[in-house]
């Protein structure tokens, strides 16, 4: 997908400023924001997560040596953050080599929704927490067809 974005230059003024050419450097993706990377196919099923649309850098290897170069001399931290890159030169695992263990994704994937969790908050969840018909008693044959309420379901 394409993000087209339109700005307006003054003409005459900074003639260095206005583009020449298209800008291919980012990647529109689904993002975890509460998890830290890319959704996954896991992020949308918790009621926690929350998925924005964000844009990822695209580097190579020879930018990400670059930064990894400048961040001992005073690079400030938020260009060596992992979440925000996309690496196209294979899977990436941060600026340290840190990062997406058992990933072999090109961007840090969202390490805290994933099937493991999943399973996890399913199995958590208690009977109460399952819509149940009837009385609310968890007896779906009750058919005494009168109004109810538990405290949380009004039938």
């Amino acid at each position: 997908r394409s993000h087209l974005q339109w700005q307006f230059f003054a003409s005459g003024r900074r003639k260095e400023d206005e583009p020449t050419a298209y800008c291919d450097k980012h990647v529109k993706v689904d993002y975890c924001v509460s998890g830290g990377g890319v959704a996954t196919e896991y992020c949308s099923m918790f009621p926690d997560a929350d998925v924005q649309q964000r844009s990822l850098v695209r580097l190579n290897s020879e930018e990400v040596e670059e930064i990894r170069s400048a961040s001992g001399v005073g690079l400030n931290t938020l260009y060596t953050g992992d979440g925000y890159v996309y690496y196209e030169d294979g899977a990436w695992h941060g600026f340290r080599n840190n990062a997406n263990s058992g990933w072999e994704e090109p961007y840090l994937a969202c390490p805290i929704h994933n099937q493991e969790a999943w399973e996890d908050f399913e199995n958590s969840q208690s009977p109460d927490d399952e819509f149940t018909e009837g009385d609310g008693s968890g007896n779906p044959d009750d058919s005494s067809g009168e109004d109810g309420w538990d405290g949380e379901i009004q039938w």
